[in-house]
């Protein structure tokens, strides 16, 4: 059985480094098991588990490539009316954490992910 590894928006880790301003992009290999509050983002390449919370796991879906994570801030701060400096930093912990695990990429990993071929589109040319 693989290790479990919980993680909450609201954790912080230490030794963080800032936030990039890109886009993250959900990593395409996790598997997403919803459950009752608590919920598993699960890698099959290494066959490890991550227990999620509600708000770690809506972050983790925002991470499309295209939302950076600002927006992701901005859009918390308006639902909730929270104070924005400590969403702020909730979220980047969150962002942090998720891509510590390999959930998710920044970057240059994301963009390469991104504009990789799909192994599971169909070739259009025949055999002959």
């Amino acid at each position: 059985m693989s290790a479990k590894e919980r993680m909450s928006a609201q954790e912080p880790t230490s030794a963080q480094e800032p936030m990039s301003a890109e886009p993250p992009q959900r990593a395409a290999e996790v598997e997403a098991h919803l459950g009752d509050g608590v919920h598993v983002l699960r890698r099959p390449d290494d066959g490890s588990e991550h227990l999620v919370n509600e708000t770690a796991l809506a972050l983790w879906q925002l991470c499309d490539g295209a939302t950076t994570p600002e927006e992701m801030i901005e859009g918390v701060v308006e639902l909730f009316g929270e104070d924005r400096e400590r969403i702020a930093a909730d979220v980047a912990t969150a962002l942090h954490q998720l891509r510590e695990a390999g959930l998710l990429h920044v970057g240059e990993a994301a963009v390469q992910r991104r504009d990789a071929p799909d192994p599971d589109a169909q070739d259009d040319e025949v055999d002959r």
